[in-house]
């Protein structure tokens, strides 16, 4: 049995050791705490860097489309391009990105729509591994 002592009205023991359990504990939450915190803020810059990547794809395919409406839109309707489909950019580079641009003239006895589709990969090799995003442009023709 442990010898208690008496100081100034509180019963005092042997209390070595106890300042090392009561550290080691502490330093266990805080190193549990700065786990979670370490994952939690790796996630939110994963999180932000796949939102950058989805943005700069969208803004290279919607660069490639604008340029070839802009191409048609420079030309008449009789010049376009003859083979269908016409690609008008093939692997340009975009924001880092490969570009192709692709326009598909419609079938003259029908409703004229002419599509362009621009797509953005991250490597010349087109692949479902290195597409990125695709933005498609239909243009509704009038005949005249």
């Amino acid at each position: 049995m442990q010898k208690l002592t008496r100081r100034a009205g509180h019963w005092i023991g042997n209390n070595r050791g106890s300042a090392l359990i009561i550290a080691v504990a502490l330093t266990l939450i805080m190193a549990i705490a700065g786990i979670g915190f370490l994952l939690v803020t790796t996630n939110s810059i994963n999180n932000d860097s796949d939102a950058y990547t989805r943005d700069k794809a969208f803004y290279a395919a919607e660069s490639g489309a604008l340029l070839a409406a802009k191409y048609l839109m420079s030309r008449s309707f009789n010049s376009w391009p003859a083979p269908d489909p016409h690609t008008f950019y093939l692997d340009k580079k975009i924001n880092d990105l490969y570009v192709t641009v692709t326009i598909h003239k419609s079938n003259p006895l029908n409703l004229r729509q002419d599509t362009i589709k621009s797509e953005a990969f991250t490597s010349s090799v087109h692949n479902a591994t290195t597409f990125k995003k695709r933005v498609k442009i239909v243009i509704q023709n009038n005949g005249f």
